[in-house]
């Protein structure tokens, strides 16, 4: 978005001129000049986190294997307890309620792939 200067207004690196001629002074140069101050800063603060990120952090190393466990869990109730079920040697409360976590980690799991934004179809 073109902006209007004037005699004596401070341009900074990469100003274009439209039309006419300019004539620059330059004040700044080498680390004073403001690309190498905001590169400064970005490295600067690449190294640092802030503290939900902490949190977030800490609360990744427990949700993940849980998560792994209950994919686990899901798959060993998959393979050996549907047909124990089927023969009657598993309670059928207990069956259910293997059922419904299996629905429920699938769910959560699609609702934290839509807040993550890592799939852009899903987050609308």
């Amino acid at each position: 978005m073109p902006v209007q200067k004037k005699p004596g207004d401070e341009v900074i690196g990469a100003t274009l001129n439209q039309e006419g001629l300019i004539k620059v002074k330059a004040t700044r140069v080498g680390n004073d000049t403001f690309l190498v101050q905001v590169i400064k800063m970005v490295e600067e603060y690449q190294g640092t986190k802030v503290p939900i990120q902490e949190f977030a952090d800490k609360i990744t190393g427990y949700f993940v294997p849980a998560v792994l466990l209950i994919v686990l869990s899901t798959f060993i109730y998959d393979t050996f307890a549907i047909p124990i079920a089927v023969l009657g040697l598993l309670h059928p409360v207990i069956a259910e309620l293997c059922m419904a976590m299996s629905s429920i980690t699938v769910v959560a799991n699609a609702n934290l792939l839509k807040r993550a934004k890592i799939y852009p179809s899903y987050s609308k």
